[in-house]
């Protein structure tokens, strides 16, 4: 059965913000003249399977493990509740191990929770900045537990000499955190004993015009100009009134919104590769400059972010090799800082309403610190400088409020 997710702020904000939420996609994109490059492998040479979303590619991930129904797996509290939702309908337990506020695994905690049932450990490379993954290496060789490596926060990256990805006998990575697309997840094998055998199921052609018209709503969305958004802004009431009658009752297209950030799970969509026209944009585009300018961003925020009162960037430095998927911040002495922000049109997010509501929160007083305060700011590859600096311009102004 699908468990809820539990959320601590129920306040909705502004759908447009005067800084992009995500990347934008263009519309030379999709135009045949634009390089392509091949669809993107996180860890080349390694068995790579592509899935819809990245939560699909967990769940098989775990039956490639060969966890069987009852076998638990640890996870740390500090976690999105999509993902758990995929090991709980797959039929393991969830066991929680402690994080600390400087979101480092407290490994103490964690070895006391291995049992009998316990298969694996589920290791984050927290919003892109590498975990301890030799240590969470070191621990499940001694157990004899598998090690579940999450990248969905990681584009590309490495740790000590070696690829984010590579360390865990599995990885997962989630390519539409990154890229201007729909979906697109990935499970990577890197221990060579396991097998994968997915039934896969064919997109039907409903399901793909379903998936075709979120990215051309996108594309309308991204658009700079103004007339397009217009009529764009005044497609989507008509559109949203008429969509129960195209629908016609089909599960599977119910489950897709523009930019889903649901954290529901749908076991119907298990089996389906990532779309076509995903699969079409991510080969067109330029990873290493992507890498690039999301590291640029970051590292601008980070060097001004400094100098801001009672504002500290959580990581104090950005190491070599690391591609931040977003920018987090801790605000000394101000609740909901992110809703400040987001008012004044700065999309800043937190994990408040991504507690699970089978994690006791009050068992985890470090995870409940870092759901309530730790703020999320954008580097995404579509922010200039002058994006940054109004991110800046505006927090210095909220602080003072």
């Amino acid at each position: 059965m699908q468990v809820a997710s539990r959320p601590i702020n129920l306040r909705t904000d502004i759908i447009r913000f005067t800084v992009a939420k995500d990347p934008r996609l263009l519309w030379a994109m999709l135009h045949q003249s634009f390089q392509r490059r091949g669809i993107v492998s996180p860890l080349p040479g390694k068995p790579t399977y592509d899935f819809f979303w990245s939560r699909n590619a967990l769940y098989h991930g775990l039956r490639a493990l060969g966890i069987s129904s009852g076998d638990n797996v640890l996870v740390p509290a500090f976690f999105c509740a999509t993902p758990l939702e995929a090991i709980l309908q797959y039929g393991a337990k969830v066991k929680f191990y402690n994080i600390r506020r400087d979101c480092s695994p407290d490994f103490g905690d964690l070895e006391a929770k291995i049992d009998q049932r316990t298969r694996a450990v589920l290791a984050v490379h927290y919003f892109g900045f590498p975990g301890p993954m030799r240590q969470f290496q070191e621990l499940c060789k001694a157990y004899h537990l598998y090690l579940i490596e999450d990248c969905a926060h990681v584009l590309i990256g490495e740790c000590a000499g070696a690829a984010l990805g590579s360390f865990g006998d599995i990885s997962i990575f989630s390519w539409r955190k990154f890229l201007p697309v729909y979906d697109g997840g990935h499970l990577v094998i890197n221990n060579p004993r396991l097998h994968v055998d997915v039934p896969w199921v064919k997109h039907s052609l409903s399901f793909s015009l379903k998936v075709a018209k979120n990215i051309f709503d996108k594309l309308l969305d991204d658009s700079s100009s103004k007339v397009i958004k217009t009529m764009s802004h005044l497609l989507q009431l008509p559109l949203a009134m008429g969509r129960p009658l195209l629908l016609g009752g089909q599960r599977q297209l119910r489950a897709i919104t523009i930019n889903n950030r649901s954290g529901d799970f749908d076991i119907s969509l298990v089996n389906l590769h990532m779309s076509a026209l995903s699969r079409y944009i991510i080969q067109g585009l330029d990873i290493p400059a992507i890498f690039e300018k999301r590291r640029s961003n970051a590292v601008y925020l980070l060097d001004v972010i400094k100098s801001l009162p009672r504002i500290s960037p959580f990581f104090p430095e950005i190491p070599d090799g690391v591609c931040p998927w977003v920018f987090p911040i801790l605000a000394e002495g101000q609740q909901d800082f992110h809703l400040a922000l987001r008012t004044r049109g700065i999309p800043a997010v937190t994990w408040g309403d991504c507690i699970h509501s089978t994690l006791p929160i009050e068992e985890f007083p470090d995870a409940e610190f870092l759901y309530r305060n730790l703020v999320l700011l954008p580097t995404h590859q579509s922010l200039e400088k002058s994006d940054m600096q109004d991110i800046i311009n505006i927090m210095g102004e909220v602080k003072h409020n």
